[in-house]
């Protein structure tokens, strides 16, 4: 965001015809050039610009602002791919001219360590990583003895909501496991072959079969092992069905079957009071319709996946706690009726289907689904979300909980009915929302917000929409209607819209926040990522290009006149990538009319001869060099000629002495035509006699060139 005020002079920050930069004529005066050939000016300056300041320059002040800084940013995000990592004076996500002070690649899991030069008494500064698609998250972490240490979660989360925050609702897979995978691992194997039996047909995993005098109870397990616990080995394909006998009692725990290969099951096979465990690299297929009850439940573990053919059911119904870390995805039915539903992962079917009473659906990952049936108890089943949720066309629900960060999209019509919760920068985006005796409360401290925004509401009368706290509603007023789609008469006094849209008695809580994305103001932004979807207002965040500019600016103060210390004669920007040395220059103000040439290195990058400043290759206003960092900054120099007369003004200013030139970290608002830079920075004559204040340099008065970015 590019926002300049030059003060009381008509210009622009780079300017085009710089006689029309100056405020109050030339800068230059006669007697600035006397002083200039006089072999005493140098003194005569240093006296004028202690005068400024109010004392004597320290001794040990050597003009410089920069000091040298190590970080240590360890990325945990959750995604097996490398990331971006920057350190920026600014938030990233919101300013895309942040100053970028380093850039590295950390791979997950792995710490980035980084030196990288900033300006002095750096106390506290932005980190931002970004994933490969250029989402990101950007948090302020704190600058102690000259070291940055950080730990940062998920970049495409946008800042999520994490177990860690919220301990209510986390679970991890031990939590739904008696055992470990390695201990899984060393199950009797289930093949093909060992499930069929040539007189019984198949198995039944753990039933009993009479081998004797029935009147002894000589009975054994007819499969291998202990007949309880098997696995699908890595490379295996199971085809052939199997059932779970003698089911009454039975707990998940009594028989598992852990799939390091590929089961394939079909209706055939009876999954009552069985638990299936899929592991990493682990497939479970269903075709046709299979249902799980009495006890009867799944855990997928990061890696595994649950697929399915077109218009497969996999329904658990009644069923024990089921956890996925992995992937379900098919083009069918998901149904979770009657049981504790947690994902970590990614889902993606056709119908998510939980609406019986006693269901909860807690989601710290990604559901995709066309749509969960509307049923008309959908008030009965509890979802909490903690990141994304979408549905393409049409849901329901009625004990939604949005924690910090999610959000759930709705591409048709969303019922709303129960008590809801969202919490801060949550959102609920749906084509149309219908009410009916829906709760929705808000988060309540002061600059929190959430946001439901629809194309129109479908109230039948006031009661049927409460709202309580900081929730936003965007949705154009008018677009008010019944359940049976008549638009509202706003015009009629009486009726539920009106009192609704003007907070009336008939509304139990009406609509007192309002809100548009088009013209909400930048500060009512939810980022976008992989929890938050587009965001909300969520221009500021980058999505596809990262921050990675560094910039440097050098001040100038060309003859040196007595009553002259603005520092904006000349005003250079470098800017370098933080990943290379490949930099470029911009002359972003020059504040006399005499001829200067500007050289970096001792050669020439511009010349101003005819009231603008060129290139050597005539170009105007930037020019390409070679740069490390602020250390060559020194390298500058300007050429002031009047007449026969040339004056060499360098950029490497000597320790104690009164200045022509400052070499300041970012970008700098340089003070307006003839305001001295006391007036500008009222810190930097403390700055200049005792060597504190080191960060003068950003905090300006109105008499600044333009707003420090």
């Amino acid at each position: 965001m590019k926002k300049y005020l030059m003060g009381g002079i008509a210009a622009v920050a780079i300017c085009a015809a710089f006689s029309s930069c100056s405020k109050g004529g030339d800068v230059y005066d006669q007697n600035a050039v006397n002083e200039q050939k006089n072999a005493a000016k140098s003194e005569s300056y240093a006296t004028s610009f202690e005068k400024l300041v109010g004392g004597q320059i320290n001794s040990n002040q050597d003009w410089n602002l920069f000091a040298n800084y190590s970080a240590s940013i360890k990325v945990n995000a959750g995604f097996a791919q490398n990331y971006t990592v920057g350190i920026y004076t600014q938030n990233p996500l919101f300013n895309k001219e942040a100053n970028c002070l380093a850039v590295a690649k950390v791979k997950e899991g792995e710490t980035a360590n980084i030196s990288f030069t900033g300006g002095k008494d750096l106390v506290s500064l932005f980190v931002g990583v970004f994933d490969e698609e250029g989402h990101g998250i950007a948090n302020s972490a704190n600058v102690e003895n000259g070291k940055l240490i950080a730990n940062i979660g998920s970049a495409k989360a946008a800042t999520r909501a994490t177990e860690a925050e919220w301990p209510t609702y986390a679970r991890t897979m031990s939590d739904f496991l008696s055992w470990t995978i390695d201990e899984m691992k060393g199950w009797t194997a289930l093949t093909n072959e060992a499930l069929t039996d040539p007189t019984n047909g198949n198995h039944t995993l753990n039933d009993k079969q009479y081998t004797g005098d029935e009147s002894t109870g000589d009975w054994h397990w007819i499969g291998n092992g202990d007949g309880h616990h098997y696995r699908i080995p890595a490379g295996t394909t199971v085809t052939e069905a199997w059932s779970v006998g003698d089911s009454g009692g039975l707990t998940p725990d009594n028989v598992v079957v852990y799939v390091e290969g590929k089961v394939i099951i079909t209706s055939a096979n009876t999954l009552n009071a069985v638990t299936l465990v899929v592991g990493n690299g682990g497939e479970i297929e269903f075709q046709g319709e299979n249902r799980m009850s009495t006890t009867g439940r799944f855990v997928v573990a990061a890696g595994g996946k649950i697929t399915g053919t077109d218009g497969a059911l996999f329904g658990v119904e009644n069923g024990a706690p089921c956890y996925n870390a992995g992937t379900i995805e098919f083009n069918g039915t998901l149904r979770i009726n009657g049981c504790e539903f947690y994902n970590n992962g990614t889902i993606n079917v056709d119908i998510l289907e939980g609406t019986t009473q006693g269901t909860k659906v807690t989601n710290f990952g990604n559901i995709t689904a066309r749509t969960n049936l509307v049923a008309a108890d959908a008030y009965n089943a509890t979802y909490i979300n903690a990141c994304h949720m979408t549905y393409t066309e049409n849901a329901g629900f009625g004990q939604l909980t949005l924690l910090n960060n999610s959000r759930l999209d709705v591409g048709g019509e969303l019922l709303i009915t129960g008590e809801n919760h969202l919490y801060n920068l949550s959102e609920i985006n749906a084509g149309s929302i219908k009410w009916n005796n829906g709760t929705v409360t808000g988060p309540t401290a002061s600059g929190e917000f959430a946001v439901i925004k629809a194309t129109k509401f479908l109230v039948d009368w006031a009661q049927t929409l409460s709202t309580y706290n900081n929730i936003y509603y965007d949705v154009d007023p008018t677009e008010f209607y019944d359940h049976n789609n008549n638009k509202w008469d706003v015009n009629n006094q009486y009726t539920a819209a009106w009192h609704i849209i003007n907070n009336g008695s008939w509304c139990k809580s009406g609509i007192t926040h309002w809100t548009n994305e088009e013209t909400a103001p930048d500060t009512f932004t939810i980022p976008a990522g992989e929890c938050t979807g587009n965001g909300y207002n969520s221009d500021g965040n980058p999505g596809d290009e990262i921050p990675t500019t560094n910039y440097t600016s050098i001040a100038f103060e060309d003859l040196g006149s007595t009553d002259d210390f603005d520092f904006n004669d000349i005003v250079l920007y470098v800017e370098k990538p933080s990943d290379s040395n490949n930099a470029t220059v911009k002359c972003v103000a020059q504040g006399g009319i005499l001829e200067v040439d500007v050289k970096y290195d001792g050669t020439t990058l511009f010349s101003h001869t005819d009231g603008q400043m060129h290139t050597a290759k005539g170009e105007y206003g930037t020019a390409n060099i070679t740069f490390t960092g602020a250390a060559d900054a020194s390298k500058f120099s300007i050429t002031v000629k009047n007449g026969e007369t040339s004056t060499v003004v360098s950029s490497a200013a000597v320790t104690g002495s009164a200045p022509q030139a400052l070499i300041i970290p970012g970008q700098w608002a340089w003070p307006t035509e003839r305001t001295n830079i006391t007036e500008a920075y009222p810190d930097f004559a403390t700055w200049v006699k005792d060597v504190t204040n080191n960060d003068w340099y950003t905090n300006p008065t109105d008499k600044s060139g333009k707003i420090v970015r």
